[in-house]
């Protein structure tokens, strides 16, 4: 397996654990050395998503 593979699964983890930790967006962008906004929003927008889930799951417990 070439090299840049595996260093880009290592940098992918590290951001999606970083998001899910609450890392902003611009955060990521200096931890990752991103130019671009929409690169660190890809995992911004997936911890937010999993972060509502969790939330509305709570909430649906909460009712029974």
């Amino acid at each position: 397996m070439p090299v840049e593979y595996r260093t880009h699964g290592l940098r992918k983890a590290g951001a999606t654990i970083a998001a899910d930790e609450g890392a902003t967006a611009h955060e990521l962008m200096a931890m990752f050395g991103w130019s671009r906004l929409a690169m660190a929003e890809i995992y911004t927008k997936e911890a937010d998503k999993k972060k509502l889930a969790r939330g509305a799951s709570e909430r649906l417990s909460n009712r029974m």
